[in-house]
């Protein structure tokens, strides 16, 4: 190995910047041999290069868990930096990405390591998006299922997966019967607008609804859709934290400068590494709610199974 050559792509920033394509290259597609993390860690100690090299091994251990250990990130990482000929990624594969990124690093940096963690962690939960429009067409065979895909991404905002099942159900439930509206819903006054549109048959694709019409398009099975919610925010450190007064409850807030940025990012590494832009998201998602909430994000056939038991249905 010349270290040369792969120590410039793995120091300073170009560490931050390289590391996630060249991992989750080699992770979606199962690549990683057993010497490439002894044939990295001899190349840099042999040329006397510890810092980069501990520099390395810190990012390699926050990111390692359970079965990925330290050890195959490296592998991986060595294993993703052969695979792109050694070159640094932004700058040969992604120019705008690059442009991008240095216009906004300074002022709204990603913080990859975290992300990397949270991926990592939500690896089961790749398909979430496929699984959960399976599980809507099993269970509910009787309903609209575009219908009531929208009313699911439309109550989902600051919702968990099994309450946003029940208003969802709820809301679908006022949409059938012609005695009822959805304005005897008592939710947050935002959701019942877009309810309320929808409803009206005139749903407005406006700027501050991006994140619940790209979670619908995903559920729908639009694979390049990036849902940034809140728990992107955080698995990013990106969002404005406003208060919310009705509740006096704290809010993430995605900048719109952020949100393009977050999807043009998975973009890429989408297309760098194989890997659907909606599945990173799932994964990112799932993964931020158990190292952020500590919330494991149980299967949608099991959240619907469970809800069919209490309700006897």
């Amino acid at each position: 190995m010349d270290i040369r050559k792969l120590k410039p792509v793995l120091s300073g920033k170009s560490l931050k910047n390289n590391v996630p394509f060249y991992l989750l290259y080699s992770l979606n597609n199962q690549i990683y041999t057993p010497y490439a993390f002894r044939s990295v860690e001899d190349s840099f100690l042999r040329n006397r290069s510890t810092f980069v090299w501990e520099k390395l091994w810190f990012w390699a251990q926050q990111i390692s868990h359970k079965n990925i250990t330290v050890e195959t990130v490296i592998g991986m990482i060595y294993t993703g930096w052969q695979h792109f000929s050694g070159k640094d990624i932004y700058r040969y594969y992604f120019p705008a990405l690059n442009n991008q990124l240095r216009q906004l690093d300074k002022k709204y940096p990603i913080n990859t390591i975290l992300l990397l963690q949270c991926i990592v962690r939500g690896l089961g939960q790749k398909d979430w998006y496929a699984e959960t429009h399976a599980a809507f067409v099993a269970e509910f065979s009787q309903y609209d299922i575009e219908l009531f895909i929208q009313i699911f991404a439309i109550t989902s905002p600051q919702n968990h997966p099994g309450s946003n099942l029940i208003m969802a159900i709820e809301a679908y439930e006022c949409f059938c019967d012609t005695n009822r509206s959805v304005q005897e819903l008592d939710y947050f006054i935002n959701i019942k607008n877009m309810l309320i549109e929808l409803e009206g048959g005139y749903f407005e694709d406006k700027m501050s609804r991006r994140k619940v019409i790209n979670h619908g398009k995903a559920l729908s099975g639009d694979i390049q859709a990036v849902t940034v919610d809140s728990w992107i925010l955080q698995a990013c450190e990106l969002g404005k934290l406003y208060l919310w007064k009705k509740t006096g409850k704290y809010y993430l807030k995605c900048r719109k400068c952020e949100y393009d940025l977050i999807e043009y990012y998975f973009e890429s590494i989408a297309a760098s590494s194989g890997y659907q832009p909606r599945q990173l998201t799932a994964m990112a998602w799932a993964g931020a709610r158990l190292i952020k909430g500590r919330y494991k994000t149980a299967s949608m056939a099991e959240i619907i199974k469970k809800w069919k038991g209490k309700n006897h249905v």
